[in-house]
């Protein structure tokens, strides 16, 4: 909910995703739905 100016940039949140779900480190962008928001993202 913050602005997108006070937010941590997506690539260093990735890493700290990761700890919890380290499956985010296996994805590539063909395993992603189109639709997906981190598919547009990327």
């Amino acid at each position: 909910m913050a602005s997108p100016y006070s937010r941590v940039p997506f690539m260093e949140k990735i890493p700290e995703l990761a700890k919890s779900y380290p499956v985010l480190m296996t994805l590539k962008r063909v395993d992603l739905s189109p639709a997906s928001w981190m598919a547009v993202s990327l």
